[in-house]
């Protein structure tokens, strides 16, 4: 684990003891043997269902990260120019067909008006625009030049 992942468990075990120094105050002591074989049973399933679900948060993670992985390229290297953009039509990330549509560098394409790249008529400069997905923060375009097919 790294030096964040040290920290966060520190912080996690802290809060964690506070926790339970707090529970101690107010709860009642157990009494009998059994009580305590009972309770330190239920800690022990505890711990291993905790330890069972790390491990499949460990799984899943591993999963969404090669999954992004895979997406993110499949993304910058279609042979279609793929834009997203913002509620406001702000560019927050373009593929690199998209960037050659538009003639400019990727880098450079992020954080300004898509508008700015259409004539009066887009359909008039070759290219369509579908709406893929809206939501508060984003909706996507698909941007297609005039010589490729339509998608």
């Amino acid at each position: 684990m790294g030096k964040d992942g040290t920290t966060l468990a520190r912080i996690l075990r802290h809060r964690a003891e506070q926790r339970l120094h707090d529970r101690i105050k107010t709860a009642p002591s157990p009494v009998t043997t059994a009580e305590l074989q009972r309770l330190c049973h239920e800690l022990q399933v505890h711990q291993i269902e905790l330890e069972m679900q790390n491990e499949e948060l460990q799984r899943m993670k591993t999963w969404t990260d090669s999954s992004l992985e895979r997406f993110t390229a499949l993304f910058d290297f279609a042979p279609v120019g793929y834009i997203t953009l913002d509620h406001k039509g702000t560019i927050h990330a373009v593929n690199f067909a998209g960037a050659a549509l538009l003639r400019d560098v990727r880098s450079q394409l992020v954080g300004r008006p898509f508008r700015y790249f259409l004539a009066n008529d887009p359909s008039s400069a070759g290219v369509r625009i579908v709406v893929a997905s809206e939501g508060p923060l984003r909706v996507g375009f698909l941007a297609v030049s005039a010589a490729s097919s339509p998608v």
